[in-house]
């Protein structure tokens, strides 16, 4: 009668332990990409993705030079330099570079441009220059990749729904859960000639201080 107890009691206990096991497991996972901890990086890295594969891209500096000249036209608040280093970044699938007061072009410096470290999260400039670089370097027509043109060019050659999808998964990839924007937002972004400004001053309007010019999602 005690061997059946003891055995009745590792039968329950190994029961539980199989179903607790990917509980926690999800539990860990989830912590991961939360996009509100105060200790982590607004700009995730991969660990935030939802493809842990390599995403590396090889491009020719005739191509990179073309899209961060592109970058430039549409953010000249910052410097071609720093541009670079987002557009490579973006292909070596590495952070996003932390911005310092070098990388602002002062005749382009407002009030939501400044680098003061007592001001919580990023400039609406600064995620919508991050935000165009991944789709610059997703669409990777150098030059002519976030013109009017272009993006109809990836439309057509993608498909609009799954532009839309990939783009909204390089989000989350870069920015966690707060890059979880709905399709609907990303497919009318689309339409701008800067996709990435338009959602990050959606953010902005959404955040924790809506319209400071910053994304206060951490």
């Amino acid at each position: 009668m005690k061997t059946k107890k003891i055995i009745l009691n590792f039968v329950v206990a190994s029961t539980l332990l199989s179903v607790a096991t990917p509980l926690l497991g999800v539990d860990v996972k989830a912590g991961t990409v939360s996009a509100r901890d105060p200790q982590k990086s607004p700009f995730i890295s991969e660990n935030a993705g939802l493809d842990a594969s390599d995403e590396k891209q090889v491009w020719p500096n005739e191509k990179i030079e073309q899209l961060t000249e592109t970058l430039s036209e549409l953010h000249p608040e910052f410097t071609k330099e720093y541009l670079k280093n987002l557009v490579m970044s973006q292909l070596n699938d590495e952070g996003i570079p932390p911005l310092s007061k070098k990388d602002i072009v002062t005749s382009h410096l407002t009030g939501t441009l400044s680098t003061k470290e007592n001001w919580k999260g990023v400039t609406v400039a600064q995620a919508g220059a991050v935000i165009d670089t991944i789709i610059g370097t997703l669409i990777g027509n150098g030059a002519g990749a976030l013109t009017h043109a272009g993006l109809n060019a990836a439309i057509r050659r993608m498909g609009r729904k799954e532009l839309t999808r990939v783009v909204r998964q390089k989000l989350i990839r870069r920015f966690g859960a707060a890059g979880a924007v709905s399709s609907k937002l990303i497919d009318t972004a689309l339409n701008y000639s800067s996709p990435g400004t338009m959602i990050a001053k959606y953010w902005d309007k959404h955040d924790a201080y809506p319209n400071n010019g910053r994304i206060n999602f951490w």
